[in-house]
């Protein structure tokens, strides 16, 4: 099979024939094999191209799904069932080569800067619709390497890099101090953005970095004890930044500041709310404290101020018998000499559901007033034996 998409990496329509049909898989597509081919199958962490094709004899028109690698060719998965030997037109869904493209490039100059200015590896990739994946081999990456790399990125986009693909043999390959060791035997396809990184690859990527448009770092996380970073790329990365910018500017307008003073305005609106919440929270308590009336309280507060101040209410006391209800909410507390008390017999008998550690219970209830009763019956099962 003779594969175009390294050859001709824009091309976008292309004539073959059938060489082979399989049978229909269980999601009712037809593996289909062909002598030549513009689609690039899934491999490397980027995804199989898709598109449709056209049946020249009839202009039957069937879509290609994906494309897998499988040996030495590719499997077109398509919608119908062709025959051996049927003149097809190919036509490739560009706008979803060209962003896999963009972001496989894209993931290179990421990586490559990463080892070259930080000494960070890259373990794995994986480049999904929405952000590439890169997971690194540290465990903690700063945020200033963070906003230094993102800004080198973009400059090696704005600066249009050349972009080469070429083979060599692969002790020329490994002659070249490649940043990641060569996974293949035999003759190795290298890519090479100019003044930026050289590695072994066999993906398709853009002719020149100013096609990438642009590289946007979006978030971090922690996986397998390292660091994974994300990125948004062309289009993505260009909507991402717009909608950014337009959720600043929303709130300038609202907060009466200008870019410069939000960082402070908004860790002083947060300050402000904690501090209210953690007054409104004592002030609860001292509601709640009023509504204990006894060693033994039960209590319905279905639509009343006070259940989320209970349990604050409740850490000075002793000797405490407490069940209340809000809603589908319950919440026990018992202490002194009701800690033995075995609560779970009213949450059998009202269908309740929760748990939790002594002296404080809490969970969800079908029934709350079944609840209440369950555990006076409970409280007075106790005090008969």
């Amino acid at each position: 099979m003779e594969k175009l998409f390294y050859l001709e990496p824009e091309r976008k329509s292309l004539e073959a024939v059938v060489t082979e049909v399989r049978a229909c898989d269980p999601k009712g597509l037809y593996p289909t094999f062909l002598d030549q081919t513009i689609f690039y199958p899934e491999s490397g962490g980027q995804c199989g191209d898709i598109g449709s094709l056209t049946r020249l004899a009839d202009g039957l028109e069937l879509k290609i799904v994906d494309s897998q690698k499988e040996d030495e060719h590719v499997c077109h998965l398509v919608s119908g069932k062709l025959e051996k030997g049927d003149k097809v037109v190919l036509n490739l869904d560009w706008p979803h080569r060209l962003f896999y493209m963009q972001e496989h490039t894209a993931q290179h100059i990421i990586s490559g800067l990463l080892f070259s200015q930080f000494s960070i590896g890259t373990l794995s990739v994986h480049m999904g619709q929405d952000a590439i994946a890169i997971e690194t081999d540290k465990a903690i990456i700063s945020q200033d390497i963070i906003d230094g790399l993102e800004a080198m990125a973009q400059s090696v986009v704005i600066e249009g890099h050349e972009v080469s693909m070429y083979e060599e043999s692969h002790e020329e390959a490994e002659a070249e101090g490649l940043r990641r060791t060569i996974k293949v035997d035999g003759p190795v396809r290298l890519v090479r953005i100019a003044g930026v990184d050289l590695i072994a690859c066999g993906g398709v990527h853009v002719g020149n970095t100013r096609e990438i448009q642009a590289i946007e770092y979006s978030g971090s996380e922690s996986i397998r004890g390292h660091a994974r970073l994300f990125f948004k790329v062309g289009q993505k990365a260009l909507e991402a930044r717009k909608a950014r910018q337009k959720a600043v500017m929303a709130l300038e307008r609202m907060l009466s500041c200008s870019t410069e003073e939000l960082e402070a305005m908004v860790l002083r609106l947060i300050d402000q709310a904690s501090e209210q919440k953690r007054a409104y929270s004592s002030l609860l308590a001292l509601y709640a404290s009023t509504l204990i009336q006894g060693p033994v309280t039960l209590l319905d507060l279905t639509g009343k101020p006070g259940f989320d101040g209970l349990g604050q209410a409740s850490k000075d006391l002793d000797e405490l018998c407490l069940c209340a209800v809000d809603g589908n909410r319950w919440l026990m507390v018992l202490k002194g000499s009701y800690e033995s008390l075995d609560y779970r017999k009213a949450l059998v008998a009202s269908q309740a559901k929760g748990g939790g550690k002594k002296p404080m219970y809490q969970g969800f209830c079908p029934d709350p007033k079944a609840l209440l009763e369950a555990f006076s019956d409970l409280i007075n099962q106790c005090l008969r034996s």
